[in-house]
């Protein structure tokens, strides 16, 4: 079954999200101090990876993100904020 740009674009972004979930959960887990340096930078590439891959799937239209109004961000300021508190 052909593929086109869209769908190639989706999958390459899911294969991504994967890999710095894996990547993230590696680095917590770790109590080597070399190992969680070293995965964590390929955590932050894959990371940036993904940032690409969602920016350019923003550019053609394919993913469409919603604009938080004032109050969603300020509840999401709160709730971070009471996260850092604990």
């Amino acid at each position: 079954m052909p593929q086109n740009d869209k769908s190639i674009a989706n999958e390459c972004l899911l294969h991504q999200k994967y890999l710095a979930d894996s990547y993230a959960g590696m680095a917590r887990e770790t109590a080597c101090d070399s190992l969680f340096s070293d995965v964590l930078k390929i955590c932050q590439e894959e990371l940036q990876a993904n940032h690409q891959i969602f920016n350019y799937m923003s550019q053609q239209g394919w993913y469409q993100v919603q604009n938080a109004d004032q109050t969603q961000i300020s509840q999401a300021q709160s709730q971070i904020q009471q996260m850092q508190s604990m």
